[in-house]
């Protein structure tokens, strides 16, 4: 194959990549205007519904006999009522904490701290090949690959995965 068969095969990929691009972007007008036209009605939609949500909330707060047995029920396709909650923990100073485990509780310290030690792969990609060598370290794909990528468009993301999203369909 010549550099100029390749340059219009290039050509003829570029121009179909354009078409996708601005049907992507008339797509997203197009969502833009849809936002633009509800928006509005559904922030609306959205206030009312969390108006009527703090009024449940403050039914159930002052009505707690209601839900002793059961704790929640679900009407509507809402569940609703007391639920208990999971806590959480919270400390000021970690090393004060682990240093107060291994002082009481010596015997479950391995469960209860964790011990970690892990090499730092951008560390190790600065050393030499030599060095990772001696290190145990294999480099791979390192060599060369086929690269085609748009350079011009902000929408590249969209389309490589509209393109990927093609792939996988017919593979």
């Amino acid at each position: 194959m010549f550099l100029s068969e390749l340059e219009q095969l290039v050509k003829q990929y570029s121009e179909r990549r354009a078409r996708v691009t601005g049907l992507v972007r008339g797509y997203e007008a197009g969502v833009a205007e849809l936002k633009k036209r509800h928006l509005s009605g559904i922030k609306k939609a959205a206030m009312s519904a969390k108006e009527k949500e703090d009024e449940v909330r403050a039914a159930i707060e002052s009505s707690p006999s209601l839900f002793e047995k059961p704790r929640a029920l679900t009407m509507h396709g809402v569940k609703f009522g007391f639920q208990k909650q999971k806590g959480s923990i919270s400390y000021e100073d970690e090393e004060k904490v682990i240093a107060l485990v291994r002082k009481y509780l010596p015997e479950q310290a391995d469960a209860l701290i964790k011990a970690e030690e892990r090499l730092l792969k951008t560390a190790l990609s600065n050393l030499t090949a030599a060095e990772l060598k001696k290190l145990g370290v294999e480099i791979r794909e390192s060599g060369d690959a086929v690269l085609v990528k748009s350079v011009d468009s902000d929408i590249d993301k969209l389309v490589n995965a509209l393109l990927a999203g093609i792939d996988d369909k017919q593979n």
